[in-house]
C-alpha cells in the first residue's frame, strides 16, 4: 500500500528467523528520521516487536539494530556490518549463521513494500 506525504518514507522489511528487517530505500526521508512512524506501521500490521528484533540496512547497506523498550523507540545500537546473515546473527544468538546464508539471499526473500505510511487513520 502506498501513500502520498509531504516526506514519505520508503522502505520494506521481511521476517527472518525471528528477527523482523527493514531496508531503507530512501530517496527523500530515511528509516532514521521516520522511526516512530515505521514502528507505528509494523504494529498495526501485527507484527510482534516484543519477540522479534527489529533491525533495518541503511541507504548505505550497514545493518543496524532499532531498539524497541515496552513497544516503542528506544535508540538505535551499531551492528555496522553489510551481511544481513551476520547481522541476524548479532540479534539473533541461537541463528545458525553457516547454514542459513542461502536461505537468506536478498533477492529471493518477498518484502512488503511501503512509501510513506502514515500512523494517522
Amino acid at each position: 500500500m502506498h501513500h502520498k506525504l509531504a516526506h514519505p518514507t520508503d522502505y520494506s522489511y521481511t521476517i527472518e528467523h525471528g528477527v523482523v528487517c527493514v531496508v531503507d530505500h530512501a530517496p527523500v526521508r530515511c528509516v532514521t528520521d521516520d522511526v516512530e512512524n515505521i514502528i507505528a506501521h509494523l504494529k498495526r500490521v501485527n507484527v510482534d516487536l516484543t519477540a522479534a528484533p527489529l533491525i533495518y540496512r541503511n541507504t548505505l547497506g550497514i545493518w543496524h539494530q532499532i531498539a524497541i523498550k515496552d513497544g516503542q523507540f528506544d535508540g538505535f545500537w551499531a551492528i555496522g556490518e553489510r551481511n544481513k546473515a551476520v547481522a541476524i546473527g548479532t540479534v539473533y544468538p541461537g541463528f545458525e549463521l553457516a547454514a542459513s546464508i542461502v536461505d537468506l539471499m536478498e533477492e529471493d526473500m518477498p518484502a512488503v513494500h511501503y512509501l510513506g505510511e502514515s500512523v494517522t487513520s
